[in-house]
């Protein structure tokens, strides 16, 4: 049997992981994720996200307003093109992928997946120069440059390894659930895990050693990811966007097709 110290190098467990049960994740007592998902390229057959962050650099070495408009231009590519994957991995790109950018900021400020402020004054300068024809500064470019580049920085380990699963324990309850997102039907199935070993911590259980035969787990619920639902939903992608930056460092191999596809795969980080 697995002690507490060892759960806790794998394990996110309430009262021992700083920053875990708070807010959305407060009645959770444990979790683990047992799945992730990445993209092997983010643009198909076109332009990646960083691609447009070099051309919006060259923009600005041209100098001048012509230099400056155009980097603007650049860098709202790098950056919607970036949010649009994001969507997609996330299950919410049927809900909200056409949703107008104000709208997808907000719904990646509730989640927590990164400070969205510095992104949303960029998309307002975007706009000025675009539609209302106004031009911009060639220092402020820069800035709006640099403010692309970190956003890059900050999403690209969301690109590498999206979390989409989990085995979690909330509280008053002793059972073992599994959460995870079904891409195609843009919904969070829930389970509950029947085939595993426990231990017991301040009268709840954590479980290990969890079985992912579908024949070990009975299907609970199935939640829609929708507009008109988003309380039902949001917690759960709290939980895989947490899990996903608390997990930036166990990065997966590259994956040399670089033909865009989605690869999911199973983790193994709850055997014991």
């Amino acid at each position: 049997m697995p002690t507490i110290d060892i759960l806790k190098e794998k394990y996110c467990i309430a009262g021992l992981s700083p920053g875990f049960a708070q807010g959305k994740r407060s009645i959770l007592r444990y979790a683990i994720e047992n799945s992730y998902i990445y993209c092997t390229a983010v643009n198909q057959g076109g332009p990646q996200p960083y691609d447009y962050l070099e051309y919006a650099k060259n923009n600005i070495m041209t100098g001048g307003t012509q230099g400056a408009i155009d980097s603007i231009s650049n860098t709202k590519r790098a950056v919607h093109l970036t949010i649009k994957k994001l969507f997609e991995l996330f299950g919410l790109n049927e809900a909200y992928g056409k949703e107008n950018f104000p709208t997808q900021i907000n719904i990646l400020e509730l989640l927590n997946a990164f400070p969205t402020r510095m992104i949303d004054t960029l998309n307002k300068n975007r706009n000025t120069v675009e539609h209302e024809y106004q031009c911009i500064d060639i220092n402020k470019a820069k800035d709006f440059v640099d403010i692309t580049e970190m956003f890059l920085m900050l999403a690209y380990p969301y690109l590498s390894h999206a979390v989409n699963g989990a085995f979690v324990g909330v509280e008053n309850d002793n059972r073992c659930f599994e959460w995870t997102i079904n891409l195609r039907e843009h919904s969070i199935m829930t389970y509950e895990i029947v085939k595993s070993e426990y231990f017991e911590k301040e009268g709840y259980r954590i479980h290990y050693n969890i079985s992912t035969k579908d024949e070990d787990k009975h299907h609970l619920n199935k939640i829609e990811i929708k507009k008109s639902n988003c309380d039902e939903w949001i917690n759960y992608l709290d939980l895989f966007i947490y899990l996903t930056k608390r997990n930036t460092t166990k990065l997966p191999e590259p994956d040399s097709r670089g033909d865009g596809l989605f690869v999911a795969k199973q983790g193994d980080a709850h055997w014991f």
